[in-house]
């Protein structure tokens, strides 16, 4: 049970975390702090999937996640 509020807590936050990145990049151009954490982190696409790699502090984690599928987070 206390895994399960776990996940759910884990999923609120890279979606919170998401939403606010597909807010940020709708405002404009990156800063170069947020360059930086993008130049760790990489997006491919196969066979239907999406496979991120991303690397650095849980809050640049966090970044590079909601950036690299903020589009997806659009369309849920």
């Amino acid at each position: 049970m206390k895994i399960l509020r776990i996940r759910i807590a884990v999923a609120a936050l890279v979606a919170v975390s998401g939403l606010a990145i597909v807010d940020a990049s709708a405002q404009g151009a990156l800063t170069g702090e947020e360059k930086g954490w993008l130049a760790k982190a990489q997006r491919s696409e196969a066979d239907g999937w999406i496979h991120i790699k991303i690397g650095g502090e849980p809050f640049e984690r966090g970044f590079q996640h909601g950036y690299l599928v903020a589009e997806e987070f659009k369309d849920a």
